[in-house]
């Protein structure tokens, strides 16, 4: 399996620069499609949702607004965008920056 050319850190920050915002299972397909394009096995919706709130806790992405989800939910939607200045910031290992290495 080829290495990977844009994490999915990095996927989440263009596709938000592109979009305006998104919510995470939105963000879990869109990823998958360019897996499957690149033969690059795609993440779990958990790892995604990880990422995503690895992201919300250093800063890099916010809750834009909620909506109720398009089936019953205990909780509406949260949809996410970039933060003020995010895209100046580093987008390589967030975990590692999150958590030390």
């Amino acid at each position: 399996m080829p290495k990977r050319s844009k994490s999915l850190a990095e996927y989440i920050r263009d596709y938000l620069d592109d979009n305006g915002d998104a919510y995470v299972l939105e963000l879990k397909r869109g990823y998958e499609g360019y897996c499957e394009e690149n033969d690059y096995n795609a993440p779990s919706y958990d790892s995604v949702r990880s990422t995503v709130h690895t992201l919300k806790r250093l800063g890099l992405i916010e809750v834009s607004h909620r909506q109720p989800g398009e089936k019953t939910a205990l909780e509406p939607r949260a949809y996410y965008q970039l933060s003020s200045g995010a895209l100046g910031r580093d987008w390589n290992d967030p975990r590692g920056q999150l958590y030390g290495r």
